[in-house]
């Protein structure tokens, strides 16, 4: 898949053509480079955009714009009897919806997706504050911003990882007086006693090597060579499980994930991401991608090392986090962070778009010639 690496704009239309192995660090930056757009993606410049997409597709432009997979316009797919179908709203519709959060080696091998594109050739604002862990409970005020339901340019995570509590804004306004008011906002809810506070303007293409910094097991510095995938990749050992939140946490609930992040062995994380917004404009049914409305913010729980060391207490500590917070967890996961733990997988995945899945299944894939472990099922 990785010589499937085409990318293709049209200014004019604002959409563009993506060959399935594209990365999607090169994928942003071939949007920069030719007019300052971009797509409603992932952190991780290493990730497929073939993969991302079909899975659903997440990112911190997911509240304004919608999740990656509610930006294709069509698709080219190989399905198991060697046909090549375009699919989009009209054609192949079924197939369309299916593949748009399930079409991840389900019904065929898609090998080009045409998304919209967004402008972003105005400043984006970023409010980072990091503090020591005993102040998480303080810190998890943020779910209270998070539940006031801000303007949809701002998106936020919270992340636990090792000794310490990390908050990230990052605002999506043209207006740059407005984007402060919304800054200012946040930082009027967080605690003062932060080892780090940034609110600042960059450049969307900045920001993206920003936070591919903070999510690097290495914490290595990404440039814009190791953006286009060139330099060196270091393997890393990483498992996550995940689930979405549809209320605010209670104070038992805090305690409990504050006693588990004290207990934490070296590598393991927990990632708590802002939902709504754009994401909620769909209903769950408009396509495979079932996580919309109610959900509140999705909590990710991992573990990722560059090598195997502890890989053992990483993993018990996961999954013990996953389920002495079990209260907080809707019955719902996110395929892209797939969990090869979950015994329930369908229903967490799709919920109620299990039933159509299997249909489309039998009809593209008659044979069951893409399976795996977590493949949609025949029946």
């Amino acid at each position: 898949m990785s010589n499937m690496n085409a990318v293709t704009i049209d200014r004019q239309t604002k959409t563009a053509y993506f060959g399935t192995g594209v990365l999607l660090g090169q994928a942003y930056w071939q949007l920069w480079c030719q007019g300052r757009f971009t797509i409603p993606a992932g952190l991780c410049p290493f990730v497929g955009i073939g993969g991302h997409t079909l899975g659903g597709g997440y990112g911190l432009l997911a509240r304004k714009f919608g999740m990656l997979s509610d930006n294709v316009i069509s698709m080219e797919v190989v399905t198991a009897d060697g046909k090549v179908l375009h699919a989009d709203s009209r054609l192949n519709r079924h197939l369309f919806w299916a593949l748009r959060g399930a079409g991840n080696n389900n019904f065929g091998i898609v090998t080009n997706i045409r998304t919209k594109i967004h402008d972003v050739s105005y400043n984006l604002t970023l409010v980072h504050k990091k503090y020591e862990l005993k102040y998480f409970r303080e810190v998890f005020a943020w779910q209270k911003w998070v539940k006031s339901n801000p303007d949809r340019s701002a998106t936020s995570d919270v992340l636990f990882d090792g000794d310490c509590v990390q908050m990230y804004v990052v605002i999506t306004e043209i207006d740059q007086a407005k984007s402060f008011r919304i800054a200012n906002d946040i930082h009027k809810r967080m605690p003062r006693n932060e080892t780090i506070d940034i609110r600042n303007s960059f450049h969307f293409i900045e920001m993206v090597k920003y936070f591919a910094k903070v999510i690097d097991p290495l914490g290595r510095e990404v440039n814009d060579s190791s953006l286009l995938g060139k330099g060196e990749q270091t393997a890393v050992f990483a498992k996550v499980k995940s689930y979405y939140t549809q209320r605010l946490t209670t104070d038992f609930e805090m305690k409990t994930m504050f006693k588990l992040m004290n207990e934490a062995p070296k590598g393991t994380f927990v990632l708590f991401e802002m939902q709504g917004g754009a994401i909620a404009d769909f209903k769950s049914t408009d396509t495979a991608f079932f996580h919309r409305k109610a959900n509140l913010f999705s909590v990710m729980i991992g573990y990722d090392t560059p090598d195997y060391s502890n890989s053992d207490e990483g993993v018990k500590w996961m999954k013990q986090f996953y389920d002495e917070t079990k209260s907080l967890n809707s019955g719902y996961s996110f395929f892209n962070l797939a969990d090869e733990d979950l015994d329930n997988w369908l229903q967490r995945y799709y919920g109620a778009n299990s039933h159509n899945l299997k249909k489309i299944k039998k009809k593209y894939d008659p044979n069951n010639l893409f399976t795996y472990k977590q493949s949609i099922p025949l029946s």
